[in-house]
Order: C-alpha cells, then sequence, then structure tokens
C-alpha cells in the first residue's frame, strides 16, 4: 500500500470515527433515557470498533508490505464496461420496482450484480439473493410507515412468519 493510499484511507475512516463520537456526544447531551440511545449506542459502538479495528489493520499490513510491489503483481483496473454494467442494472433497478415489486426487483438486482461479478454457482446467485431480497423486504414492511410495492413480500412475509 502506498503512503498516499494509507493516508487517504487513514483519513476517511478518522473521519467517520470522529464524526460517530460527536454523534453518540450529541445524542447522550441531549436526552440519556434509553429510548434516545436505544438504536443509537450499539450503532455507534459498532461503527468505533471497525473503524479502531481497519485503523489497526492498515498501520499493520502497512509495516508487513513494505516491500514494493512488482509490475506483474498489482491489481489490474476495472473494466469500464463492467462499471458501466452494473450502472445500468442499478438503473433498471429503480425504475422496475414500481412494475414488478420491490422485492423481486431487488432478488433480480442482486443475482444480475452477482452474475456480473463473477459469480456462478447458481445456488449461491439464488439463495443469497432471495436472503438479502427478504430480509430487506421484511425489514421495510415493518418499520417503514407507508406500504412499499412489493409483489410476493406482504404475503410470503406472512406465511413464513
Amino acid at each position: 500500500m502506498k503512503n498516499r493510499s494509507l493516508y487517504s484511507e487513514l483519513s476517511l475512516v478518522s473521519f467517520f470515527l470522529i464524526l460517530t463520537c460527536w454523534y453518540l456526544f450529541d445524542s447522550y447531551k441531549a436526552s440519556a433515557s434509553t429510548e434516545n440511545l436505544l438504536l443509537i449506542l450499539p450503532s455507534a459502538s459498532v461503527v468505533i470498533l471497525l473503524c479502531l479495528w481497519v485503523v489497526l489493520r492498515t498501520c499493520f499490513n502497512f509495516r508487513k508490505q513494505k516491500e514494493v510491489v512488482s509490475e506483474e503483481e498489482q491489481p489490474k483496473p476495472e473494466k469500464k464496461v463492467s462499471v458501466l454494467a452494473a450502472m445500468a442494472l442499478l438503473a433498471g433497478y429503480v425504475l422496475s420496482m414500481d412494475w414488478i415489486g420491490f422485492d423481486v426487483a431487488t432478488f433480480l438486482f442482486m443475482a444480475a450484480l452477482m452474475f456480473l461479478q463473477g459469480e456462478r454457482r447458481l445456488v449461491w446467485l439464488g439463495g443469497f439473493s432471495f436472503g438479502f431480497a427478504f430480509l430487506v423486504s421484511l425489514f421495510f414492511e415493518y418499520m417503514i410507515p407507508y406500504p412499499m410495492p412489493m409483489l410476493l413480500g406482504r404475503e410470503m412475509i406472512e406465511r413464513l412468519i
């Protein structure tokens, strides 16, 4: 890892760490009640621990990898075609939500994006995409006060739970 990339990564993580600590402190200062800190404190704790882990990992990996990496071992830059294809998939995902529903659109988007990134095992494509779409649909069904456009979601959630 070059010095420039090391400093940029540490700067970004430090920014997240400072922002999270500030938000936690401000929330605690506003109201130290359990209702106020019920979601903020665990989430902030996880973010702080992850930031500290990234800082430690980055510093120790930098010390281990001081030798210069040869040209052959450097990762190849991603092709522009795959980036454009991912952007097209995202646009299709957003536009198709009203027609086929959030749950089915999420399933198809996840499967297509994983296939685009090189995953070829059909069981993994279908299983992970279904699990992700189901959990996200379940979350939105219970946490958002207005109904999401879903094709299978409500009936499937009621049957499985």
